[in-house]
């Protein structure tokens, strides 16, 4: 039975990849997904969400051993051949660690978007207000060491913007926890 070490290891006590507490947190990482946008009547153009690329960059301390304050940058963007469309979100999160290698994190912040077009020659850029937004992920160290972590995770982000409408990201991703 294969799954009973996978189980142990998975619901063991949880030890973050360094214990001390107050010790410095700084993680990487890439990832693939959709970004899409939404309103009370469907999607925004119609045709759904598109595929993205991500990456999150995220620093801060720990507040105990299982448990660290950071902050987060995650940008996803989507380029076709005139235009590109780019949302990033800045979060205050939580990372909380609630097996040796299974971590839950989430935070409330910021966010904004951008789309730019090419066309004979000329951009044009144009930028959202900052909104709040909300962000979410679920990771799982598969490589760990006292002082890193290297894990798979699912995250997910949401822009709450004017009229009702809602710009989303949805990745799937790898990173390094230091």
């Amino acid at each position: 039975m294969r799954v009973f070490p996978i189980a142990l290891l998975l619901l063991a006590p949880a030890v973050a990849p360094s214990t001390a507490a107050a010790d410095p947190v700084v993680a990487v990482g890439v990832g693939g997904g959709h970004l899409g946008c939404a309103t009370p009547e469907g999607s925004c153009d119609g045709a759904g969400p598109v595929q993205a690329g991500s990456l999150t960059v995220a620093a801060g301390g720990r507040l105990d051993r299982n448990l660290a304050l950071l902050g987060l940058l995650t940008v996803a963007t989507h380029n076709d051949s005139d235009s590109t469309v780019s949302q990033f979100v800045l979060a205050p999160t939580l990372r909380a660690w609630i097996a040796p290698m299974l971590w839950l994190e989430g935070g409330v912040g910021f966010a904004h978007t951008e789309v730019s077009h090419m066309s004979g020659g000329l951009e044009t850029i144009q930028r959202s207000d900052t909104v709040p937004a909300v962000v979410g992920a679920v990771g799982v160290d598969v490589v760990r060491a006292k002082d890193f972590a290297f894990d798979v995770d699912l995250r997910g982000a949401r822009g709450f913007y004017a009229n009702d409408v809602h710009v989303y990201q949805a990745t799937l991703g790898v990173g390094v926890t230091l």
